[in-house]
């Protein structure tokens, strides 16, 4: 976040874009620096320094295809040991897999640039993997998976890599990123015998709500063009959450095809609920006038350029840690106001609680800024708001994000597995 918002209340990421251009290739490409710097009261620590690469997409005939840009995740042998925390992120697990990881994105607009559309693909060296499809105007996201990755033989062999440590979360049946790395070491042993290569059977379709374009295109575009993009430009455009979606896919080919059960549709479309699959960028600083952003979605403000160097920053939220959190808001809502409902109990993670009371922290941020954002210079010490019904949920939120806090806090440390009441 900005320097406008509490440092304790934040964890700030930074995508420093490299507008540099390697001229030895065919095609250009750009170097994008992701720091990811986690704030606990005063103190300030930097814990993941990521760096890919990306590139226009070259067709058959080795020209770019419009529209098209590939982001290659390369190895990164120091955060290897990384792999085994329970606080990995969804994007930090494809660099740190032995192998070529990537993502192909292809963009849709209208005749004005104007965001329409979005295919990705998830790919493990030349094999794809997952790939969706989302139409912003529509209410459905679609997650296909490779025909090759539900043959018999691909499915035993992520059965034998999946250890069962840090699984799918009963309460919320959202698996976590260690799957992920799980199904990408599984394809990458199995390369050249998944079949053909545009053969993907569907997997989920989603509930999601139609994206409020307001004339935005693709972050993407813009930052991957051959100058050094605007900041006015990228402060009007939208991003693709790659984390929604990782954790969608995986948790969706885990459930079906690993253990061999009825898809949870209603844990994908809670999980899209909170962790949106869009989300938007905005200007801020220098006087900028920042544009609304829908409540409940992610944004990236951009506010620098230091030389030919572009700075993103804002919350990175591991999307299985939120629905854990946003599960039990909901049970909590549930069972307000019946005496008669039983105290909700939950089992915690001693090594997850950092994570979660981020979680906690960022929603209480984005609950208050919604409220300043309804009421605006309305209101004075004079002049109170008027509460709405919307102003009282925010209050409720507000009372289960602060007493979740307190529970975490007051757990014992010397066990790996607590239980916390409510």
């Amino acid at each position: 976040m900005t320097n406008a918002h509490p440092k304790v209340l934040s964890l700030a990421v930074a995508i420093a874009i490299s507008s540099s251009i390697i001229g030895t290739r065919a095609l250009a490409d750009r170097k994008l620096q992701t720091k990811s710097v986690k704030i606990l009261a005063n103190e300030q620590a930097e814990y993941i320094h990521s760096e890919v690469m990306v590139r226009p997409t070259p067709g058959p005939d080795g020209q770019p295809i419009p529209k098209c840009f590939t982001t290659t995740y390369p190895y990164q042998v120091q955060n290897k040991v990384d792999l085994a925390l329970p606080t990995v992120s969804f994007t930090e697990v494809l660099s740190m897999i032995d192998g070529s990881v990537a993502t192909v994105d292809l963009f849709e607009t209208d005749e004005n640039n104007i965001a329409q559309k979005y295919t990705k693909v998830l790919k493990m060296g030349d094999e794809g993997i997952f790939r969706f499809t989302h139409s912003l105007d529509e209410k459905e996201l679609f997650i296909e998976v490779r025909a090759g990755m539900t043959d018999q033989d691909s499915v035993k062999a992520v059965q034998a890599q999946y250890p069962g440590l840090f699984g799918m979360e009963p309460l919320t049946k959202i698996v976590t990123p260690h799957q992920l790395a799980d199904l990408l070491i599984v394809a990458n042993d199995m390369a050249g015998n998944l079949g053909t290569s545009d053969h993907y059977v569907a997997l989920a379709t989603i509930e999601v709500e139609k994206v409020a374009v307001n004339g935005r295109t693709f972050m993407r575009l813009i930052a991957s063009g051959d100058q050094p993009p605007e900041l006015h430009s990228l402060g009007q455009s939208l991003f693709v959450n790659d984390e929604a979606l990782l954790a969608a896919a995986t948790s969706a080919y885990f459930q079906v095809h690993v253990f061999g059960k009825d898809i949870q549709q209603q844990a994908l479309n809670d999980l899209m609920a909170h962790s949106k699959p869009v989300g938007y960028v905005v200007h801020v600083g220098d006087g900028a006038q920042v544009s609304p952003v829908p409540a409940g979605y992610p944004k990236l403000e951009v506010a620098e350029a230091s030389g030919e160097v572009i700075v993103f920053r804002g919350q990175k939220l591991n999307p299985h840690d939120t629905a854990f959190v946003e599960k039990l808001h909901s049970l909590w809502q549930e069972a307000e106001g019946n005496n008669l409902a039983p105290a909700l109990a939950a089992k915690i993670n001693r090594f997850k609680v950092t994570s979660y009371q981020h979680v906690i922290r960022s929603r209480q941020m984005a609950v208050l800024e919604e409220l300043a954002a309804r009421h605006g210079a309305e209101v004075t010490e004079s002049q109170p708001p008027t509460l709405t019904n919307e102003d009282k949920r925010s209050a409720s939120a507000l009372a289960f994000y602060e007493y979740f806090q307190q529970a975490l806090a007051s757990d014992s440390q010397d066990r790996a597995i607590t239980e916390s009441r409510f």
